[in-house]
């Protein structure tokens, strides 16, 4: 059985540049290299989401006997993690038009707006119950006029 690294998509110059220098933060021996343990907490500190998963496949292949990862080893998985990052973020926007179209047909609402208790009513069906306490939370950080959210600021609020 062989191993298929995941796809890697090449990182726009700011962002290698700025994946670069948080790698070198982390050098804290000036060696060249980071330990292995610290791939994920580099990729996070830069935005970049990949999966508990991904994140161990990306240390199996770098996994040595010194413990340290230099960027040449590095920059690939930052790579991956830029690929992964970019589809969740693709299949986030799609689910959120799968979400806002199904509202509007289940509930019969119209224009960019939802009200906000069919908003709660369909979170709590679809995804994790939120407690009340959650929800009154989740209230604050959104804009509600006439007792309807705009459905773009919640997507935008969720893809934050």
């Amino acid at each position: 059985m062989t191993f298929n690294p995941p796809p890697r998509a090449a990182l726009p110059e700011d962002k290698l540049n700025e994946v670069k220098e948080a790698f070198q933060l982390f050098d804290t021996e000036s060696n060249g290299g980071i330990s292995i343990s610290q791939i994920p907490t580099v990729l996070r500190s830069v935005g970049l989401t990949p999966t508990e998963t991904e994140v161990r496949r990306m240390v199996l292949q770098v996994q040595n006997d010194t413990g340290i990862v230099k960027w040449s080893e590095f920059l690939p998985l930052a790579e991956q993690a830029h690929a992964s990052t970019s589809k969740m973020k693709l299949d986030a926007v799609e689910d959120m038009k799968g979400l806002e179209a199904g509202m509007k047909r289940f509930f019969g609402e119209s224009g960019t707006a939802v009200s906000v208790k069919n908003l709660r009513h369909v979170l709590s069906v679809v995804g994790e119950k939120l407690s009340d306490e959650e929800w009154r939370e989740l209230q604050k950080e959104l804009p509600v006029e006439d007792g309807k959210v705009e459905f773009g600021d919640f997507v935008k609020m969720l893809t934050v």
